[in-house]
């Protein structure tokens, strides 16, 4: 990040971290919305919110959007949204699971007749696994890089289970001792073995459920 620029999160583990930060957030997409599709301001808002959140920081969220510009805010269960947006026939008399991984929360849920029958949520996700990363490289190699670097990883080579073939990628850090720039070439089965530990406690989470 640039000296002259501030790099924030207004979301951290799910929940709002920066009330003013979020509300513009969630401004700014509301007025791309109104935009786009020519709506009127009085807008209605469904949000998807993990279920391990309290009521405190459930109202932090409704609050915000009300500030943001929306008319009537309902909060519901990030997985009961995640099988809605993937079409899952979540009326039907049969159990569906939904494990919802976000950048902070992971939530696991059976939907069954239009309702969760059953959920978990812990708070790991997305952002632990680009940590996990970050921590190896400098363990293993003495290497300094960066979330966006980590998550670049995770993204093209990361695995959660053995491949057929092993990918590499080359990625550029600082060197821990010296602070000199260097490059790095780290493979598939690297990455696999830094998200180890974040991928098992979901898996043990979904096995709870």
């Amino acid at each position: 990040t640039p000296e002259s620029i501030t790099a924030i999160r207004p979301m951290k583990d799910g929940v709002i971290a920066d009330m003013d930060s979020t509300e513009k957030m969630i401004r700014y997409f509301i007025s791309k919305i109104i935009s786009k599709h020519r709506i009127v301001k009085s807008t209605r808002m469904k949000i998807g919110i993990p279920t391990c959140i309290t009521e405190v920081e459930k109202h932090a969220v409704e609050e915000a959007a009300i500030k943001a510009g929306a008319k009537e805010v309902e909060c519901i269960a990030e997985s009961l949204a995640a099988a809605i947006g993937a079409q899952i026939p979540i009326n039907e008399p049969a159990g569906h699971m939904v494990c919802d991984i976000g950048g902070g929360t992971t939530e696991v849920s059976v939907i069954s007749l239009g309702g969760m029958v059953v959920t978990n949520a812990i708070r790991l996700g997305g952002d632990a696994f680009d940590e996990a990363i970050v921590k190896h490289v400098r363990k293993i190699h003495n290497l300094k890089i960066g979330q966006q670097t980590a998550e670049r990883l995770k993204m093209e080579i990361g695995n959660a289970a053995p491949d057929k073939t092993i990918e590499k990628m080359v990625i550029s850090g600082n060197d821990a001792t010296t602070g000199l720039p260097r490059r790095l070439e780290i493979d598939s089965v690297e990455v696999r073995e830094a998200l180890k530990e974040p991928v098992t406690q979901i898996v043990e989470e979904i096995k709870r459920t």
